[in-house]
Formats: structure tokens, C-alpha cells, sequence
């Protein structure tokens, strides 16, 4: 027992166990033992599983990823995405005098990308699809220098 509080023993934690059993009975919810089967069966693990799930960064994951979003990176931080893939998919196409990088994001939805691009802002611009900066929200100040 702990230590008492005007007289009172206070219970350890585990004690209150023993005292108050759980009642699982009591407490199921009796449409859970009454649901009905569906007679349908789990047909397995699809043979390309791994390979998607390599190529996802996040919850947004898609077998087909038909949707690309081209990014200008600011040269102050483009060592970042040498040094490292900041998205499974990433692809750098051009490295320019300046050291900004155009690099490219393959996903399935755009929701894939959104919040690692939002986490680079102001260091990087949109190129396209222009679309994405509005349908995702991302706000970026800096327009791409003009070649």
C-alpha cells in the first residue's frame, strides 16, 4: 500500500484489478456476436506487394503511378536531394550553373507528394502541373529564374 492520505490507504494501481475484475461479458457489444458471415474468404497477398509498397512514401500509395510533379529546388538547399531520395520516386533531370536542381516526383495522388513538398517551402517552386499548386495548397513565393 502507498502512503495514506488523511488516514485512507491509497490502492497500487495493480490492486484495482483484483478488486474491480474485468467483466468481458458486460461489456461486449451483443451485435458483434450476432454479426452475419459473409462467406467471402481472403484470397492471398498479391504477388507485387513488395515492390509497391518500396516505391511508397506514405499512405497515398498506388500500384500505378501515372501522375508526375516537376519541382524547381533552390541551390541552397539542392545538396539535400543529391545526398538523399526525399521521395521513393525521385528523379533529378537537370542540375543547373546556379546549383538548383529540377527534379522530378512520380505518385499515384497528389496527396503522395503534398506534404514533403510543403515542408521545403519557400526553397522550391512548382513547375508543373500548375494545377498542383492549387489543388494541394502549396503556396510557394519564388518564381523559376528564366532561362
Amino acid at each position: 500500500m502507498q502512503a495514506s492520505r488523511q488516514g485512507i490507504p491509497l490502492l497500487q494501481p495493480c490492486h484495482a484489478a483484483c478488486i474491480f475484475p474485468f467483466r468481458a461479458q458486460a461489456r461486449a457489444s451483443p451485435a458483434i456476436s450476432a454479426a452475419p458471415l459473409s462467406g467471402c474468404v481472403f484470397k492471398g497477398v498479391p504477388e507485387d506487394l513488395d515492390a509497391t509498397l518500396k516505391g511508397s512514401a506514405n499512405i497515398w500509395f498506388t500500384e500505378e503511378q501515372n501522375l508526375e510533379v516537376t519541382v524547381l529546388i533552390d541551390a541552397q538547399v539542392s545538396h539535400y536531394f543529391k545526398r538523399r531520395k526525399m521521395f521513393p520516386t525521385q528523379e533529378i533531370k537537370e542540375e543547373r550553373p546556379d546549383g538548383s536542381l529540377v527534379v522530378t516526383f512520380r505518385m499515384g495522388q497528389y496527396e503522395a507528394i503534398r506534404n514533403i513538398l510543403k515542408s521545403w517551402i519557400p526553397n522550391i517552386v512548382i513547375l508543373g502541373p500548375f494545377y498542383v499548386n492549387k489543388k494541394s495548397g502549396l503556396k510557394s513565393g519564388r518564381r523559376p529564374p528564366l532561362d
